[in-house]
């Protein structure tokens, strides 16, 4: 489990591609990756700093369909500092 504080955030985008969405969020000390689908809810509520945790959904759950609501296949955390 980790923890960033929304006073670190740096930037957020949202990025779709191939039918994929991937929500890249750069830390001052971490950059985190979020993919999955229908993520714009999401970039918009961490946009308002209404975002108390994010996690991904266990796998077996992929299948389903999502509807209007999101699905978070996968998090990533980087090292900002790292290449």
């Amino acid at each position: 489990m980790r923890l960033f504080p929304y006073q670190h955030l740096v930037n957020a985008s949202l990025i779709d591609k191939e039918g994929v969405e991937t929500l890249r969020l750069a830390f001052s000390s971490h950059d985190v990756e979020i993919a999955g689908h229908n993520l714009r809810s999401l970039f918009l509520a961490l946009q308002d700093f209404a975002v108390k945790w994010v996690r991904s959904m266990p796998e077996r759950y992929h299948v389903l369909e999502p509807g209007e609501n999101g699905i978070v296949s996968s998090i990533r955390i980087h090292d900002a500092n790292s290449p």
